[in-house]
């Protein structure tokens, strides 16, 4: 048989595995221990001016030409429009709104799960990473108070100091505020990849039940991290290989094969029974 040359990947599976591993480089470093907080508004203005005219922009986004040549109304009014129509209508918000009880669709689970979680975690992130600096700032400054105290001969602070200092340990021992902050940092990442790896996918792809069984497993795997956040990552599925990488007749070949071992194995049990049978009368 001929070699096959190894087929390209799709640009979008070639971003989601560029994104998965700037997220893994992010992991690694001393932002593990930290959050990440939002750019102002007035940079991503600033750094958008520099991408994109700011003139050209405006005359784009202001009106736009159609194929009979009269101007139609910005895409910004049109999207509040239909923002509008979009509460107007009685089925579209039974459609939007999650009931707990009916099946729903993989870009649903999407929807009312993976997203939701994405952004509870992203809102506790910035305050657990300031209680950890602040626990943090407080023991260093309370054990520089106890040597000034002890070089400047007010013994009376001492106790008070170390007593604090004490109780302040204790708090982010028993609340493990680090532990929890390097925890959530990770199923942040993890689930940002996920959302990534899920939009990569063609619709064949999200129709597989593997990939979603995997979209499910991630998910919930990680809505415990701060309960079990020393279990992470221990009960994970494995990412599973896209269909993208074979050809359609490699995987026929595959198919035929399944079905060729299934039936051999078929036809071998008769006869392994049948010989396990004269061999136990012999």
């Amino acid at each position: 048989k001929k070699r096959r040359a190894a087929p390209k990947l799709l640009r979008r599976a070639c971003f989601a595995t560029s994104v998965e591993d700037i997220h893994k480089a992010v992991l690694n470093s001393e932002l593990n221990v930290d959050s990440l907080a939002s750019p102002p508004e007035a940079w991503i203005k600033q750094q958008h001016g520099k991408l994109v005219s700011e003139a050209t922009y405006k005359t784009d986004t202001k009106s736009l030409v159609p194929a009979a040549g009269t101007k139609r109304q910005a895409v910004r009014e049109d999207d509040a429009e239909l923002g509008q129509l979009l509460h107007r209508q009685d089925d579209w918000i039974d459609w939007i709104m999650d009931d707990g009880n009916s099946l729903i669709t993989a870009e649903d689970y999407v929807r009312f799960r993976l997203q939701p979680l994405l952004a509870e975690y992203a809102d506790k992130l910035p305050r657990l990473g300031f209680l950890h600096r602040m626990l943090q700032i407080s023991t260093f400054l309370l054990g520089a108070l106890t040597t000034a105290a002890s070089l400047f001969d007010h013994q009376e602070l001492i106790p008070l100091a170390v007593t604090l200092t004490t109780v302040l340990t204790g708090i982010s021992e028993f609340e493990q505020v680090g532990t929890r902050l390097r925890n959530m940092n990770t199923s942040l990442l993890q689930l940002k990849n996920l959302l990534t790896w899920w939009h990569s996918l063609s619709m064949v792809e999200k129709r597989l039940p593997e990939n979603k069984e995997y979209l499910v497993i991630v998910t919930e795997g990680t809505r415990d991290t701060e309960v079990s956040a020393w279990m992470r990552g221990k009960g994970l599925a494995k990412k599973p290989k896209g269909s993208r990488n074979k050809t359609s007749g490699e995987q026929a070949e595959d198919e035929d094969e399944d079905e060729d071992d299934g039936s051999s194995r078929l036809r071998r049990r008769p006869c392994e029974e049948f010989r396990g049978r004269v061999e136990a009368l012999m």
